[in-house]
C-alpha cells in the first residue's frame, strides 16, 4: 500500500495563524498560495461534489477578515468561519502539541486498525493520500482515495491538546470509508434504475458510517455540542429510523433528490451517523461482527440483516 503524507497547507495555515497572533498583514499573494497547496485544492473538491462553492481568495479575506474581528463563536458561523475561529482560540496549543505527534506513526496505525473491520484489508496497490489540515474544515473528510484531517477538529481535543488516541480511530473512519467505498462503488455501478441506485447510495452510506462509528470511534468523546445531540438521537432513535424509512421510500418513489437528503441526514443533526450506528449495532449484538462484514461485501443483505436483528430483539 503506498501512502502520502502531504503536510504543505498544514505548514501553510500555521504561518498565516502566527502573522495573526504577531499582527502581521496577510498578503493576497500569501492567500493564494495557500488555495494552491494539494490539501486546499482537494479540500475544494470535496467542496464542489457535494454542491458547494469553492473557496478564493476574495473568500478566504472575507472569513479571516470577520474572525479576527470578532472571535467569538456565534451560531449563525459556518463551518469555515467556525473551524478559522477556533484555529485562531487553539493556535498556541496546536502548535505545542504538533511537536509532540508522530502523525506519520499515527496514520500508520489507523489503517492497521481500519483493516481489522473491513472484510479485505484494503489492496497492497492500492494509493491514499491523507493531507493534514489546520483551522479551514474542522471535521475529516474523504472522497475516494484521498483523505483530510483538519486537526481542528473538535473530537480531537482533550482539552488543551489534541489526544493521539482521538487522531488516530478518526483517521481509521476515514480510512475505513476508502475501504468500503471500493466495495459500495462496484455495486452501485452496476444498477441500471436511477432510483435504485439513489436507495444504494443512501444504505451504504447508513453502513459506512454506521460501522465506522460503532467499531472505530466512541460517542462519548465527541465535543459538547455532539455528544448532546448523540445523547438527543439515542433518545428519539426510533423516531429518526422510521424518518429514515420514508425517505427510503421517497428516493425510491422518485419524490425526493437524495444529494439534499445525505446533506441533511449527515450534517450537524447527526441522524445519519446515529441510525446507521444502531443499524450496525443491533447486527452486531445479533450475529457478530462478520455479519457485519458480508454487509459491506454484499449491500443487498444488509437491510435484511437489520429486519432479522430487530426480530430477535422483540422476540426476546
Amino acid at each position: 500500500m503506498n501512502i502520502k503524507f502531504d503536510y504543505s497547507a498544514l505548514n501553510s495555515s500555521l504561518k498565516i495563524f502566527e502573522k495573526i497572533e504577531k499582527n502581521i498583514v496577510i498578503t493576497e499573494d500569501e492567500f493564494n498560495s495557500y488555495l494552491e497547496e494539494e490539501g486546499i485544492k482537494f479540500l475544494n473538491k470535496h467542496i464542489c461534489h457535494y454542491g458547494g462553492s469553492k473557496l478564493n481568495n476574495a473568500a478566504l479575506i472575507k472569513f479571516f477578515a470577520s474572525a479576527i474581528k470578532n472571535p467569538k463563536l456565534e451560531s449563525s458561523d459556518n463551518i469555515i468561519l467556525k473551524t478559522i475561529k477556533q484555529g485562531l482560540f487553539r493556535f498556541s496549543y496546536a502548535k505545542e502539541t504538533l511537536t509532540t505527534l508522530n502523525l506519520n506513526q499515527i496514520a500508520d496505525n489507523s489503517i492497521k486498525m481500519a483493516n481489522k473491520f473491513l472484510p479485505k484489508p484494503i489492496d497492497d496497490d492500492s494509493n491514499i493520500s491523507i493531507y493534514f489540515l489546520y483551522g479551514i474544515r474542522g471535521t475529516s473528510i474523504m472522497l475516494n482515495d484521498k483523505i483530510a484531517i483538519d486537526l481542528c477538529d473538535e473530537v480531537l481535543w482533550d482539552k488543551d491538546k489534541i489526544n493521539s488516541e482521538y487522531l488516530t480511530r478518526i483517521i481509521a473512519h476515514e480510512v475505513h470509508h476508502v475501504g468500503t467505498d471500493k466495495h459500495f462503488k462496484a455495486v452501485i455501478d452496476n444498477i441500471n434504475s436511477d432510483r435504485e441506485k439513489d436507495r444504494c447510495r443512501l444504505l451504504c452510506e447508513l453502513l459506512s458510517e454506521g460501522s465506522a462509528m460503532y467499531y472505530l470511534n466512541n460517542p462519548q468523546e465527541f465535543s459538547t455540542f455532539k455528544s448532546i445531540q448523540w445523547q438527543s438521537n439515542d433518545e428519539n432513535i426510533m423516531s429518526i429510523l422510521s424518518e429514515i424509512g420514508l425517505i427510503i421510500d421517497k428516493v425510491v418513489a422518485g419524490k425526493l433528490p437524495l444529494d439534499e437528503q445525505l446533506e441533511s441526514l449527515f450534517g450537524e443533526g447527526l441522524k445519519g451517523y446515529s441510525a446507521g450506528y444502531h443499524m450496525v449495532e443491533l447486527i452486531d449484538i445479533n450475529f457478530g461482527v462478520n455479519a457485519v462484514l458480508e454487509c459491506i461485501l454484499n449491500i443487498d443483505i444488509f437491510m435484511e440483516y437489520y429486519h432479522r436483528a430487530k426480530q430477535s430483539i422483540s422476540g426476546m
